[in-house]
């Protein structure tokens, strides 16, 4: 007689294989290099230039507004973004990211706003 509380042994089951997870350098640095540069000059000027134009500025003046403040938001903004993208590369969980930078670009529009002001 056969005990029948016992589930047959399957030697089918398929055991999940779950990738390790490792920080690509060479990849982190070059998202890093492209935020800290063509993402921060497009921001910068984007801003400024949203700025100005709600402003009611004229095309010229949108134009000096742009050169004259680009590189001094970008040199502000050099004091906070390179340490939150660093962060946001390497120890942020991928699914928290968004949240992680959308938090800190909050409180940089706040600083913004306060300064534009």
């Amino acid at each position: 007689m056969t005990n029948t509380s016992e589930k047959p042994s399957t030697t089918n089951e398929k055991k999940e294989i779950i990738p390790r997870k490792t920080l690509n350098k060479q990849n982190t640095l070059i998202k890093f290099l492209l935020d800290q540069t063509l993402g921060a000059l497009f921001n910068t000027i984007v801003f400024i230039a949203g700025m100005a134009a709600l402003k009611g500025q004229d095309y010229a003046d949108i134009v000096q507004a742009v050169r004259a403040e680009t590189w001094g938001l970008m040199s502000a903004g050099y004091k906070l973004w390179p340490m939150v993208s660093l962060l946001n590369f390497t120890v942020v969980p991928f699914e928290y990211r968004m949240l992680f930078g959308g938090l800190v670009g909050m409180g940089w529009g706040v600083f913004l706003s306060l300064v534009a002001g």
